[in-house]
């Protein structure tokens, strides 16, 4: 895959009165603090604009990147970081649920997850949030190469299952990729592509 030419870092949002208005797409990337966001972005970039940070849960920003002309990557703050402070996981709380509250029915949504994990009470609760807001939202299992086929096969039933348990209807895409060996990134820059062209754009914008 190769990386995207125009891919810049537009906006950082460490308050809800400094979303921006975009005119491009969004595409938000959320997960656990550690679980790759930056490493992915800088990968479908083919830069370092994404800060990885080498301290679990230090991000407590929203980065906004411009890639290609129609879309803007959204880096959400990892959450999760147990030697984060209460006070502090309610901060990183409120700023992402103002941001969802801007987003539109047909926005693009990935959830990064170590392809090793379980989805855990944070990851239903964002899903369910992005579901009721009409946002198309698929798993990403990260660090891929760690598993064979039959264990991938075995894992994306297992969040099937769970899926399910909850009582949703709908269908839970999930991908498996690795920046390591380059696997998948393909198969996301098709999905991006795909989301790019269609036709009706959805606007993120903090009123």
């Amino acid at each position: 895959m190769k990386p995207h030419q125009n891919f810049q870092l537009l906006c950082t949002a460490y308050r809800s009165d400094q979303f921006p208005y975009l005119r491009e797409k969004p595409v938000l990337f959320l997960g656990r603090s550690n679980v790759g966001k930056s490493s992915l972005l800088n990968t479908l970039g083919g830069s370092s604009k994404a800060k990885v940070s080498k301290q679990p849960g230090k991000t407590r920003s929203i980065n906004f990147y411009r890639y290609g002309k129609k879309l803007c990557l959204v880096d959400l703050p990892g959450y999760g970081y147990a030697k984060r402070s209460q006070t502090e996981r309610q901060s990183w709380g409120e700023l992402v649920g103002s941001y969802m509250e801007t987003l539109k029915g047909g926005t693009l949504a990935f959830l990064l997850m170590d392809c090793l994990r379980n989805l855990e009470e944070e990851e239903k609760i964002l899903l369910a949030g992005l579901w009721d807001r009409g946002v198309q939202s698929e798993i990403l299992f990260t660090k891929a190469d760690r598993m064979n086929q039959a264990e991938r096969q075995a894992r994306k039933r297992a969040i099937e299952e769970q899926w399910q348990a909850e009582g949703w209807e709908s269908v839970l895409s999930c991908h498996f990729i690795s920046v390591k060996s380059g696997e998948g990134l393909k198969e996301l820059s098709q999905i991006l592509s795909r989301y790019e062209k269609e036709k009706d754009l959805p606007t993120s914008k903090y009123d």
